[in-house]
């Protein structure tokens, strides 16, 4: 069985399923002269659970001696070097084989120690150069609230609120409460007081009609990391 993989964050994201799909698609054709028996592409799903628990990847677990992984970028499937690793080596000893296109499409070879290594250093550069980004923008990140300044984009709760210079360049930007919002994290922190499930919470907003700052609906893993922001800890006017 040949299995294709894919998964984005968010719908505004480059690699659209559409793309890593047909990109996928093509390499099936082009190399095992058929398309795949199964396609699974996580939509709004952060990278940073792991695979086997995300709704289309959990059926990777299925997997038998033979089957064939294809998946347009490592980081699709994987943002954690030790999960990439431990999945990979295990994937490999079962007899499953697994091509990331992003590497040449070759099937990544564990028994081979150079390949095994390129293979841990591209995961690990990957994973270096994430949580160096993730840093430099927390750090600028959490100056902007504190100053009251705008951010690129506005978080759940807050809108970004400025003015517009004789060239029409953004100025004098600062971060204001949306009160209509304000209202729904008040509901939102209520319920989780009572141990409501982040599951059950998402439900129930996407019940009542209530979208994301995206204009999209709820999932349990976005109203998590929704509610990981620190900016709702501090007090902006």
């Amino acid at each position: 069985m040949i299995y294709t993989y894919g998964r984005v964050s968010t719908k505004k994201q480059e690699n659209s399923l559409e793309l890593q799909k047909r990109t996928n698609d093509e390499f099936c054709l082009r190399v095992f002269k058929q398309l795949p028996d199964v396609e699974l592409y996580d939509n709004d799903i952060s990278g940073k659970l792991p695979v086997l628990k995300r709704p289309e990847g959990s059926k990777l677990s299925e997997l038998k001696k033979g089957d064939i992984i294809v998946c347009m970028k490592h980081d699709r499937m994987f943002r954690n070097l030790v999960n990439g690793v431990v999945m990979v080596e295990k994937w490999f000893k079962q007899g499953i084989t697994i091509h990331f296109l992003n590497q040449g499409g070759l099937p990544i070879d564990m028994a081979n120690p150079t390949n095994k290594f390129q293979f841990i250093i591209i995961l690990a550069a990957g994973e270096h150069e994430r949580e160096c980004i993730a840093a430099r923008t927390k750090d600028g990140m959490y100056q902007r609230k504190l100053s009251g300044k705008t951010y690129a984009k506005p978080v759940y709760g807050y809108d970004n609120a400025y003015e517009r210079n004789a060239n029409g360049d953004r100025v004098n930007g600062k971060l204001v409460r949306n009160e209509k919002e304000q209202e729904v994290l008040s509901e939102i922190l209520a319920l989780r007081d009572t141990g409501t499930s982040y599951q059950k919470i998402s439900n129930w907003l996407n019940k009542r009609g209530i979208l994301t700052k995206q204009g999209c609906k709820w999932s349990k893993h976005t109203l998590m990391e929704m509610m990981k922001n620190d900016i709702h800890s501090l007090k902006v006017a």
